[in-house]
């Protein structure tokens, strides 16, 4: 190799060596910036992780005191809508059709009414004659979740299996399904 080119790869080599130490103090102080960022984004993640746990915990317990409120709630499907009538009178004459055994306690307990039971309801007459119905007073939270398990109660109605709601839990041959 000619003395030349061997002079002229000593000056490349030689320079690189320069850029080299000259960058590597700032090729440190990147690599920390970027460990300390690395390190940020860890605490950041974990703080979000329990962020999102407590919500989630949050949104449960808010819907559970939803439930809770709603408990002495009643729905009466099929009254149909009319102006200036009052709706008090007409419920306390359709519950007292439908369970006459309390007929003298409803005046005092509309407000607040009390589930008749399914079959007390089911096996009346003057609520089949009149397209009436009573329904839990679900939140919209558990209105979603019963309509995601129906198409599972429906498959299973269809198979001639025992299956049913209770609130918005549902069961097929006893056992409780989940979506």
């Amino acid at each position: 190799m000619p003395f030349d080119k061997r002079k002229e790869r000593s000056d490349i080599i030689d320079a690189s060596m320069d850029v080299h130490d000259y960058a590597s103090p700032a090729v440190n102080e990147f690599d920390l910036c970027v460990q300390d960022l690395k390190k940020n984004v860890k605490d950041v993640d974990s703080r979000l992780k329990d962020q999102e746990r407590l919500t989630s915990t949050w949104g449960m317990r808010i819907s559970d005191l939803e439930r809770y409120s709603r408990r002495w709630n009643l729905r009466l499907f099929g009254v149909p809508k009319t102006f200036k009538e009052d709706i008090r009178s007409k419920v306390i004459r359709i519950c007292s059709e439908t369970y006459p055994k309390a007929k003298n306690k409803y005046p005092d307990v509309v407000d607040t009414v009390h589930q008749l039971g399914r079959r007390a309801a089911k096996k009346s007459q003057f609520l089949k004659d009149n397209n009436l119905r009573f329904a839990e007073d679900l939140t919209a939270l558990d209105r979603e979740r019963r309509k995601s398990l129906w198409p599972k109660v429906r498959e299973a109605r269809a198979a001639g299996k025992t299956a049913y709601h209770i609130g918005v839990r549902a069961f097929i041959e006893g056992a409780e399904i989940t979506s």
